[in-house]
Formats: C-alpha cells, sequence, structure tokens
C-alpha cells in the first residue's frame, strides 16, 4: 500500500470519527429535548405532555437514544482505529515513513 493513501485513511478516521461524534450529539440533542427534559410530566400524566411552547412530547422521545448511540460508538470504533492503527497501516507508514516525497 502507497504510504500518503496509508496515512490520508489515518486521518480519514479522525474525520469520521468528528462526523460521527457531531451527529450522536445532535441526535442526542433531539433525545433530550424531546423526552429527557420533560420526563417528570411525562410519567405523571402517562401518555404525553404540552410543553409551554406548545409541542407535544411522549414517552416516544426515547427513541432518539439509538442513532444518538449507534453514531457514538461508530465516532469510538473511528477514534480506536486512528490510535490503533490496523497492520496494513503500520506496514505502509514503516516502508514509507508517511511522508510526503
Amino acid at each position: 500500500m502507497n504510504p500518503m493513501i496509508a496515512t490520508k485513511r489515518k486521518w480519514s478516521n479522525l474525520f469520521g470519527a468528528i462526523i460521527h461524534f457531531g451527529l450522536a450529539a445532535l441526535f442526542g440533542f433531539f433525545f433530550y429535548d424531546r423526552l429527557w427534559a420533560w420526563r417528570n410530566e411525562i410519567a405523571q400524566v402517562k401518555t404525553s405532555f404540552l410543553t409551554p411552547d406548545g409541542s407535544n412530547v411522549t414517552s416516544a422521545g426515547m427513541v432518539w437514544a439509538i442513532p444518538a448511540s449507534v453514531f457514538a460508538l461508530l465516532g469510538v470504533i473511528r477514534i480506536a482505529r486512528f490510535v490503533f492503527p490496523t497492520k496494513r497501516i503500520q506496514e505502509a507508514e514503516q516502508a514509507g515513513g508517511g511522508k510526503r516525497e
């Protein structure tokens, strides 16, 4: 494998992790806004709750935790690939030093 391609792949894992963590934060915010902030009120009425701004929130807001968890897990995997590169990337970096020539 070309050392430059190996270096690009390594850094693409970091860029991918940033994207995944960003999406995890976005879905995490949706989870917080649609369920967590109103969990006590939803538990009291047992169905749905009208917020002061007129939004109707229900316990189905917990669905937003699923994509948040998936994207967070993907981000952790990408960080692990960045910190602990695959054997193929390590061999290419050792062969060419991972520097531009």
